[in-house]
Parts: structure tokens; sequence; C-alpha cells
């Protein structure tokens, strides 16, 4: 039978390049909109949210991988 518990270590180490994924995209696709705001409606500022809300996933994302509590994760 094959054991399907990770140790908390193993656990990060995996879902670690995961991450830095996510923040990389993060930044990439939130630093276009930006861009895309200012030159075509620079009056209304509608990027903010977007940068608000996926910075929230970003930030539950860098908890839930760095900070985790428990001693297994289990699959």
């Amino acid at each position: 039978m094959v054991n399907f518990t990770l140790t908390k270590k193993t656990w990060r180490f995996k879902k670690r390049p995961l991450f830095f994924a996510h923040l990389f995209f993060y930044l990439v696709i939130t630093s276009g909109l930006v861009a895309i705001n200012l030159i075509f409606t620079p009056e209304r500022v509608w990027s903010k949210w977007i940068i608000l809300l996926w910075g929230f996933a970003v930030l539950l994302h860098e908890l839930a991988i760095f900070f985790v509590n428990k001693k297994t994760k289990h699959l």
C-alpha cells in the first residue's frame, strides 16, 4: 500500500514553485493591466480592484504554503 502522507517540509518543497509561478504571473499581468488602464482610460482607475482581489488570493496562497501549522498534509 502506498503511503499518501507527506511531511510538512516535503509538502512545502513541492508546492513552493507553484507559489512563485503564481506570484510571477500576478506581477506580470497586473503590471500589464495597469499600463492598459493608464493608456486607454486614465480618468477611471479600474485596475486597482483586480490588484487588490488577486493580491489577496496570492497572500492566501503564501499563507497556505509558508505558514502551515499542521504536522502532516494528506493528499
